[in-house]
C-alpha cells in the first residue's frame, strides 16, 4: 500500500490530542481469563475486518477465551517535543480477543501474524479518551471505577476486592431512554483455590505466555498449538519473543454529510513494545457479573456470561505504543453525484 501525502495536523483551540509514540510507564494490570463464545467472536471479527474490507483483510480469533484487564498506567508520555509539556495517567478496563491475521489459500486459512483486538475499553480520563480514539483508533468508552491505589506501589499488588464498573450508556433502547451512568460489570473476590498457595513469578513475557498458552489454546502432544481449519506458521508468536504485542483496530469517523457513512475508515495495527515486565498468577477466585446494557452489548457480541474467571494473574510493566501502520484503507473516491466519480465507476477504476 502506497503511503499517501497527507496535510499537516492543525493544532488550535484546547490541547486534546498529542502524537504517538507513547511511553507507558508504571502499568499495573489485574487480568482475568474468561470463557466467551467462539462463534460470536468469529462473527464479530468477520463483521469488523473481513466484511468492512470486502474480503481484503481477515483476522480470526485463536481461542474461545478472552482476557479482561483492570489496570492503571501511572504515566503516559507522548513523543518529542510533547514529552516536555507533561504526562497523563490512565485507568482502564479492557477486553482482549486473541486473533491472527490470515490469508486464504484455497480452502485453507494460513495464519501470518498474531494480533490482539480490543473491542471494548473503558477509561475515565478525557484526554486519554479523545487521544486514544482519534490517534490510534481505540474504541474507548467512558467509565467510572476505582483502581486500588496500593496496587501502583505494592509488589505483588493486593487482591482486587469488590470492583464495579459503571459506564455512560443506555440500559435499553426506547424513545424515553436517557443516556446516563449505568452499571455494567462487577468483580467479586472469592476464596483462594484449594492447594494453590505457591506463587511462581514471571520475569519475561515468554514465561507468562508459556503458562497461559495451554489454557488458551489447544495443543498436540508436542505442545504445538492446533486450531481447526487454521494452519499455523512456526514463527507465528515470534513477536512475543521480541516483546512485541501487536494490536489491531478499525479506525473510523462518521461523515458530516451523511453520518451513516464513514469519511475515513482503515484497519490499523499498533505495535506495543514491552520494555520492562513482571507478573504472577493469582489463585484467588474471582466472579464476574455483567449487566445487560443495550448500548454496549458485550454479552451478545462476545458471548460473555456471568462466570468465575478461569485463570487470574497480575502484570507490572513499562511499554511503548509505537507508530502504527495502515493494513487497509477504504477508498473515498469522489462525491457520488460528480462526473469524475461517475466516469471512474463506468471505466472500472
Amino acid at each position: 500500500m502506497e503511503t499517501p501525502v497527507l496535510p499537516k495536523y492543525v493544532n488550535y483551540g484546547g490541547l486534546t490530542t498529542v502524537p504517538s509514540p507513547f511511553q507507558s510507564i508504571g502499568t499495573t494490570l489485574y487480568a482475568f481469563i474468561l470463557e466467551a463464545d467462539l462463534d460470536k467472536l468469529r462473527q464479530l471479527c468477520k463483521q469488523v475486518f473481513y466484511d468492512t474490507s470486502q474480503g481484503q483483510v481477515e483476522y480470526v480469533p485463536l481461542s474461545r477465551f478472552v482476557m479482561m484487564t483492570v489496570g492503571n498506567i501511572e504515566q503516559i508520555i507522548p513523543a518529542s517535543p510533547y514529552d516536555q509539556i507533561g504526562y497523563s495517567s490512565e485507568g482502564q478496563v479492557a477486553f482482549w480477543i486473541f486473533t491472527a491475521a490470515v490469508k486464504r489459500v484455497g480452502n485453507a486459512l494460513i495464519a501470518e501474524r498474531p494480533a490482539v483486538f480490543v473491542p471494548y475499553i473503558f477509561v475515565h480520563n478525557a484526554f486519554s479518551f479523545a487521544c486514544g480514539r482519534e490517534v490510534e483508533g481505540y474504541p474507548k468508552s467512558w467509565g467510572w471505577f476505582d483502581f486500588p491505589e496500593a496496587a501502583n506501589s505494592t509488589t505483588p499488588p493486593p487482591p482486587l476486592e469488590n470492583f464495579t464498573l459503571d459506564i455512560w450508556g443506555l440500559k435499553e433502547y426506547k424513545p424515553t431512554a436517557k443516556v446516563e451512568r449505568t452499571r455494567f460489570m462487577e468483580i467479586n473476590q472469592g476464596e483462594p483455590v484449594p492447594g494453590e498457595e505457591t506463587h511462581t513469578p514471571w520475569n519475561t513475557l515468554e514465561e507468562a505466555f508459556a503458562d497461559v498458552k495451554d489454557l488458551l489454546f489447544d495443543s498436540d502432544q508436542n505442545g504445538t498449538i492446533v486450531l481447526p481449519g487454521l494452519q499455523m506458521a512456526e514463527n507465528l508468536f515470534e513477536d512475543l519473543v521480541k516483546h512485541q504485542l501487536p494490536e489491531v483496530y478499525l479506525k473510523q469517523y462518521r461523515d458530516v454529510r451523511n453520518a451513516n457513512d464513514a469519511c475515513y475508515q482503515a484497519i490499523v495495527e499498533l505495535p506495543n513494545v514491552i520494555k520492562k515486565f513482571a507478573g504472577m498468577p493469582v489463585f484467588d477466585k474471582y466472579n464476574v457479573k455483567f449487566e445487560e446494557v443495550a448500548s454496549h452489548p458485550i454479552t451478545q457480541q462476545l458471548g460473555l456470561n456471568n462466570q468465575e474467571a478461569v485463570f487470574s494473574f497480575w502484570l507490572k510493566m513499562d511499554f511503548v505504543v509505537e507508530d502504527g501502520k495502515v493494513i487497509w484503507q477504504a477508498p473515498t473516491g469522489e462525491a457520488p453525484g460528480c462526473l469524475p466519480g461517475f466516469l471512474a465507476k463506468l471505466l472500472g477504476k
